[in-house]
């Protein structure tokens, strides 16, 4: 009886201990203050880019950014307004964080296409921010991507993504500005 005694306590001790370990964990990196200039909300236009035999058009969307998860992550949302060029609008959510085990910030989305997947950063090089990984498109192919941010002043950037192609080339499929409407 002894023996299942000890089991239980050491049970109830280990269940205890994982809100503990949460509650001292709850400080959101310093780093992450590196992306706070992605709050808010923001009117976007830009260029989808002709490409084989997809032809180029206009874009206009609307982005947010919030601090989320008890401020550990920078949540955003993207979304293309519907137009005659453009029937199928964009759509985005995703996070950016900071991964302090591997020293580098991370972005994760999800996107209306089926497409998925992690990128990773290594911080701001002057005005550039450049996000690199393997994402995986719906029919579950692998494709390497990197999203590009370029600030233009205190409230706008320029945002353009690439895909590396099957002759290791990057593509550039699109690229938009965006201006902050509201912090």
């Amino acid at each position: 009886m002894r023996t299942r005694t000890q089991v239980i306590a050491v049970l109830a001790l280990s269940c205890a201990t994982g809100p503990l370990s949460a509650q001292e964990a709850s400080k959101p990196p310093a780093e992450l203050s590196q992306l706070s200039s992605f709050v808010g909300d923001w009117q976007c236009t830009g260029q989808i880019l002709a490409r084989n035999s997809r032809p180029g058009h206009a874009t206009a969307a609307v982005g947010h950014g919030t601090k989320g998860l008890d401020g550990h992550w920078i949540q955003f949302a993207y979304e293309e307004r519907k137009t005659a060029a453009n029937p199928t609008p964009y759509r985005i959510a995703g996070y950016m964080g900071y991964d302090a085990s591997k020293k580098k910030f991370v972005q994760t989305i999800v996107d209306n296409s089926g497409f998925y997947g992690p990128s990773f950063s290594d911080g701001w090089r002057g005005d550039t921010l450049t996000f690199q990984g393997a994402s995986q498109t719906a029919d579950g192919k692998s494709v390497a991507v990197r999203d590009n941010f370029v600030r233009k002043g205190r409230h706008a950037f320029v945002h353009f993504s690439e895909g590396q192609g099957p002759d290791g080339t990057w593509i550039k499929p699109d690229e938009e500005t965006c201006r902050l409407a509201t912090r």
